[in-house]
């Protein structure tokens, strides 16, 4: 297992969240590397695991998603390092005040996770009092 590699000069690591191409005109999607493995320069593949936007999973978008909200999971697959379009800067937000600032405006975040193990009601954390993330 490689911990870097590097592909049409971008460079790959293991945690890193990237954005992967969207197919259409959807959202760009995110995922965390977990691993990186090549058999040459020209055959490079990424372990990920996705990030969700808030209105891909079951439920849709709620009123206390934030604009820039996604929600970490543990869906996991194999993709070509070529359709990796950026790297992502990603933050989690544990919602206490004391141990985390607000996320900014703009910046991506998240802090919920969704876990595809578990049965379909029961999948999504979710806090006791949701914080809301009205921003625009």
């Amino acid at each position: 297992m490689l911990m870097s590699n590097v592909v049409s000069e971008a460079e790959f690591e293991v945690n890193q969240l990237i954005f992967v191409a969207p197919v259409g005109d959807a959202q760009p999607m995110v995922g965390k590397v977990l691993e990186v493995r090549a058999g040459d320069a020209l055959h490079v593949y990424l372990r990920v695991y996705w990030m969700y936007w808030p209105e891909d999973l079951p439920g849709g978008r709620q009123p206390h998603h934030g604009d820039s909200e996604l929600i970490a999971s543990n869906h996991m697959d194999i993709i070509e390092a070529l359709t990796v379009s950026d790297k992502a800067e990603v933050v989690h937000w544990d919602e206490d005040p004391d141990k985390s600032a607000w996320p900014m405006k703009d910046q991506l975040f998240w802090r919920q996770t969704y876990d595809l193990g578990k049965p379909a009601a029961s999948r999504l954390s979710v806090r006791q009092n949701p914080v809301y993330m009205a921003v625009r």
